[in-house]
């Protein structure tokens, strides 16, 4: 993991491919909801279990960002930093088989669960 602003981000597949996570949610405020169910669910490596298991300056409550915090993080990459033109995870499923991923730009689209893509952590404070 690369660390910028303190901040880590990597790259993994989303994971579960085949597994349906209920109620992961594409609002504001529901990232850390969404990682957690995604870590209860999923076996092995993911996204959201990289995102869970971060820590750093003693802070461990780190979670992959829902689709519209993703979509807001790009609203404010001059302040946050870091957001290559990689194509970025969100936590929210969008069926058994894919989940929403975005780049800087574009409109945010349904990918393949099993595709490794780049991945960014936050935390609320």
């Amino acid at each position: 993991m690369e660390t910028i602003q303190g901040v880590s981000q990597g790259y993994a597949v989303w994971g579960c491919k085949g597994t349906s996570i209920a109620n992961t949610s594409a609002a504001i405020g529901t990232g850390a909801a969404n990682t957690a169910k995604i870590v209860a669910a999923c076996a092995g490596v993911s996204a959201a279990k990289v995102a869970n298991d971060y820590s750093l300056n003693g802070y461990d409550d780190w979670y992959l960002p829902s689709q519209d915090e993703l979509a807001e993080l790009f609203k404010q990459k001059a302040v946050v930093g870091g957001l290559t033109n990689s194509v970025w995870w969100s936590s929210t499923q969008g069926t058994s088989n894919d989940a929403f991923a975005q780049s800087p730009g574009q409109a945010g689209g349904s990918i393949g669960k099993d595709n490794v893509y780049a991945v960014r952590v936050i935390r609320s404070f």
